[in-house]
């Protein structure tokens, strides 16, 4: 995981769900990190309880369905992506085309304008932009999240080959327990903090930032 404390790193909805304990890691491994998210009482908690434990942190009200540039010292070097609407399923719909285009909002069109948005100036970047495991899985009763995923995948490889500079990374996650996917009941979860340091760990080593 990024452990210079000079790196600009943003997190988008990272005062709660897998963003908070993403902006939790980062801070404990040094990094400065600036929580994007609408909530802002929220963010503010987090930020406390991230200052608590010895780690930096500032906060930005965003709404990523009406983008607008963050005040930041210079362009950032990373941004995490995890803002998303609450995730569930509807077994009596065979498909919803409501709930696929607020999934395609979150995961397509505000991610894109998200990025072009934050990053305008920035020569280097790191992207981490969450996909999912049930992509993998043909998911029963999730057919619009998987939909929108699948086409979030695609707009990472789009913009990765728009700006070659830019290195996105999109795991697909396992199944986690947060407070965005509870209406969800699957088997057997990984626990956040474990997939996130893993997955934070694996984009530092592919990282672009201070390569020739």
């Amino acid at each position: 995981m990024p452990d210079e404390i000079s790196k600009v790193i943003v997190v988008f909805g990272g005062a709660g769900g897998i963003g908070a304990g993403t902006s939790a890691r980062l801070a404990a491994a040094g990094a400065q990190v600036v929580i994007a998210d609408l909530n802002e009482a929220q963010a503010q908690a987090k930020a406390a309880e991230i200052a608590a434990a010895g780690g930096r942190c500032a906060i930005a009200q965003f709404d990523c369905n009406h983008p607008a540039p963050i005040a930041l010292p210079r362009p950032p070097e990373y941004l995490y992506y995890f803002a998303t609407p609450h995730i569930g399923s509807d077994k009596t719909l065979v498909f919803s085309e409501e709930r696929f285009a607020e999934y395609c909002r979150y995961y397509v069109t505000n991610f894109t304008r998200t990025l072009l948005t934050v990053a305008q100036g920035a020569p280097e970047m790191n992207v981490f932009y969450p996909s999912t495991v049930f992509l993998d899985e043909a998911a029963a009763n999730l057919p619009e999240y998987c939909a929108a995923k699948a086409a979030g995948e695609e707009v990472c490889r789009q913009l990765a080959k728009r700006f070659p500079a830019w290195y996105i990374y999109a795991p697909r996650l396992p199944r986690m327990a947060t407070d965005q996917n509870n209406g969800l009941l699957p088997a057997e979860m990984e626990a956040p903090e474990i997939v996130v340091l893993r997955h934070l760990r694996a984009m530092k080593a592919h990282s672009r930032i201070g390569r020739p």
